[in-house]
């Protein structure tokens, strides 16, 4: 990987000496290395969303639009394969509000706990800060109308241009590849937005709870929402298993979801259903008390029960700002959701494309496989085709497969140190983030990849290395949810909430800890994961 290299790689960046960096959140949407077409279809389009959605919420100025040249002062990067965001641009983003904001990113996002420098000075709202915190509160109603009028209109246009006719013609598959790049920057600018104003909720919302003397409160308040995406998946996977409707029904309407979805080289459910009929099974062997809408009724009357606690303790003058913060809370975690889930329409608008275009460059000839696509960029499959393309193909897959073979750490400055994957010595405990109350104990499951895997028994205890919106079906029959990679906010985070699953995210080493059929006790409350027996 050092010298001089035959080929441009794009799945190596690098940084500054000084500029920190963590691959924890990104890992969530990330997990794993990409491959150079789909981390084409993210880099600078992310770049500008992110700039984008911070020029909404009044933290950056239009100057700071444009994605810079300088690796080292962008939002985000790749380093051996894997995303990872600048922890110093988010801090001096998120400063320009205030201490107490740039240290919530720093727990909601990365799950670091001790962050920026303490101060015995007030934080002080500067005039910066109170012309953002105007700007956020009017946005606040712009990113509601988007997701309200936008949501649908998406995906519906996903189910016609996935659709066989709009991928056959393949003169004009790439501009189908630029429409669904427009298309993700568009709806990915409003999800960070909105991720944006949950986080910040959900900050504000732990720091009353703290504040009135009841921060056990806390993950309770944003469970049992009820009517989120996840929850209507799991509701609609639950009819297909109950008779109540079909496989290809709910593939029509939830197809673009899979293992590793943001990865445009996975394969999603509307490429491979029948990975689903395992989990299926699983959930036809379930009883009506079990089922999702039930189980979403209880943890509804569990969170009403915890609101009607914390505004006992809230002072009377502070009921009003108190039930705002709450409302703004619920509205803004499940638009987070929705928006994530929509922006990965455009980004299999865009998979499609591109094996759309990887089976008819195999077919002239052009590529060995389709699959070879995959290791290519965009303006190299999609404009002029090189001469040399087989041998770009092998040098990039070489390089795919070394950096498969490293780890890098979760945080650093500068550039990453990698180190050889390997098992680390089994311990008797781990420790993360309690972000979904509850303890509970029983046999691990470790789980790389859920559409590879044998769906897991009811009450095993789920242990993975990051999750994304296809998980959510694998939650529910699990007793307990251990997730290397997240934070409290992640989407881990949220559906073990809305399920009622204990949930300890951000162990790092779970995954290396753990055996399949090892016995665990996890504790959500305090963010412990104990090993009681080891598997033989």
């Amino acid at each position: 990987m050092n010298g001089v290299q035959p080929y441009f790689d794009n799945l190596n960046n690098i940084s500054g000496p000084d500029t920190q960096w963590s691959c924890v959140n990104a890992s969530e949407a990330f997990p794993g290395v990409q491959t150079p077409l789909s981390w084409d279809f993210w880099e600078l389009t992310g770049e500008r969303a992110k700039r984008g959605s911070y020029i909404d919420m009044g933290l950056l100025s239009e100057t700071e639009a444009a994605e810079p040249a300088d690796i080292s002062d962008r939002v985000w990067a790749i380093f051996y394969g894997r995303v990872a965001l600048s922890i110093d641009f988010s801090r001096n983003l998120h400063s320009r509000a205030s201490r107490a904001q740039a240290a919530a990113f720093d727990r909601q996002i990365y799950g670091v706990t001790e962050s920026l420098p303490q101060s015995d000075e007030p934080d002080v709202k500067t005039a910066f800060a109170a012309e953002a915190e105007r700007k956020s509160a009017a946005h606040e109603q712009v990113l509601i109308a988007y997701w309200r009028d936008n949501a649908d209109a998406i995906h519906q246009w996903w189910k016609e241009k996935i659709s066989p006719s709009a991928l056959a013609n393949t003169e004009a598959l790439g501009k189908l590849w630029i429409e669904a790049q427009g298309k993700f920057e568009e709806a990915s600018r409003a999800h960070c937005g909105t991720s944006g104003i949950a986080i910040r909720s959900y900050g504000e919302l732990r720091a009353l709870c703290e504040r009135v003397g009841k921060p056990d409160l806390e993950t309770r308040l944003l469970a049992g929402l009820g009517d989120t995406h996840d929850a209507q998946l799991m509701n609609d996977l639950w009819a297909v298993a109950h008779g109540e409707t079909t496989l290809e029904a709910f593939v029509a309407e939830h197809g673009y979801n899979g293992a590793a979805s943001s990865a445009l080289h996975s394969r999603v459910w509307r490429e491979d259903p029948a990975a689903l009929r395992p989990l299926i099974e699983r959930y036809a062997g379930l009883g009506e008390a079990d089922s999702p809408s039930a189980v979403s009724r209880r943890k509804g009357a569990d969170r009403r029960a915890a609101e009607a606690e914390l505004f006992a303790a809230v002072p009377a003058a502070e009921y009003e700002t108190a039930r705002a913060l709450l409302d703004r809370a619920w509205t803004f975690t499940r638009l987070r959701e929705l928006g994530k889930v929509i922006y990965m329409h455009a980004v299999d608008v865009g998979r499609a494309a591109a094996r759309a275009r990887g089976a008819d460059l195999a077919r002239r000839g052009l590529l060995d496989e389709p699959e070879d696509i995959f290791f290519l960029t965009r303006p190299e499959v999609m404009e002029t085709i090189r001469p040399d393309i087989r041998e770009i193909v092998a040098f990039r897959r070489a390089r795919f497969s070394e950096y498969r073979a490293l780890d890098i750490p979760g945080y650093w400055t500068g550039n990453p140190i990698p180190t050889v994957s390997s098992d680390i010595e089994i311990g008797t405990s781990v420790s993360g983030l309690g972000v979904s109350p509850g303890r509970t104990e029983g046999v691990v499951r470790v789980v790389h990849d859920p559409m590879e895997s044998e769906p897991l028994e009811p009450g095993e205890i789920l242990v993975c290395h990051t999750t994304d919106p296809s998980w959510g079906p694998f939650f529910f029959v699990a007793g307990g949810l251990v997730i290397d990679i997240g934070g409290a906010m992640s989407h881990g985070a949220i559906i073990a909430r809305e399920i009622g699953v204990p949930c300890v995210i951000n162990t790092r080493v779970g995954t290396k800890c753990f055996k399949t059929g090892d016995h665990v006790i996890v504790d959500g409350d305090n963010g412990v994961v104990q090993l009681a027996s080891h598997t033989q």
